[in-house]
């Protein structure tokens, strides 16, 4: 028997045709929306990581690019009394014009932007750094001096006591960089 106080009435609601989905509808449409939504996050995500790591490998072709003008200046004060001298003409003498005849215009190992300067390094292509083999090294450069435009028309020949050192880097995963600096007697 039911007393009137625990008395409960489950009151039924029944559709009528123009209610019946409507629930379905809407669910699939939020769960649609939702994955979208979570599909965009996923891309964003992709793409930051894409770009922090196209930063963080051109950093280390900067730094292997950098790390060839100290290499540079080095060399240069060791062999020729560089960073006390005030006629570079002996330091462009000793050097042999780098040419590149590979024809393509993308060519990683020469590029045009150093063809026609003078290299530090003909016996060795490119230097590996750090370590100075491929195998455990960062990347590797190519050092190239120049007479700056003196106006004597005759890059061999410095008249101005400045010279231009540009360092081209390339990392192991193909990142390049290209530094350039004047570097006066004055």
């Amino acid at each position: 028997m039911l007393d009137d106080e625990n008395a409960t009435a489950v009151v039924r609601h029944t559709p009528n045709e123009s209610e019946r989905g409507f629930v379905l509808v809407v669910s699939v449409v939020v769960t649609t929306v939702l994955a979208l939504l979570g599909y965009l996050m996923m891309q964003s995500v992709a793409i930051d990581a894409q770009m922090a790591y196209a930063d963080r490998q051109g950093q280390s072709a900067l730094a292997v690019a950098n790390a060839g003008i100290g290499w540079a200046m080095e060399r240069l004060s060791e062999t020729h009394g560089f960073i006390d001298s005030t006629n570079y003409d002996g330091v462009l003498a000793d050097l042999t014009e780098l040419t590149c005849n590979s024809g393509e215009s993308d060519d990683i190992e020469c590029p045009d932007e150093i063809s026609g300067w003078r290299e530090m390094h003909p016996e060795a292509e490119k230097i590996w750094y750090p370590t100075g083999n491929a195998g455990d090294s960062v990347g590797w450069f190519r050092v190239v001096l120049k007479d700056d435009q003196d106006y004597d028309d005759d890059f061999s020949e410095d008249a101005n006591d400045t010279l231009l050192i540009r360092s081209y880097a390339v990392t192991n995963e193909g990142s390049r960089r290209m530094v350039e600096v004047a570097v006066t007697g004055q």
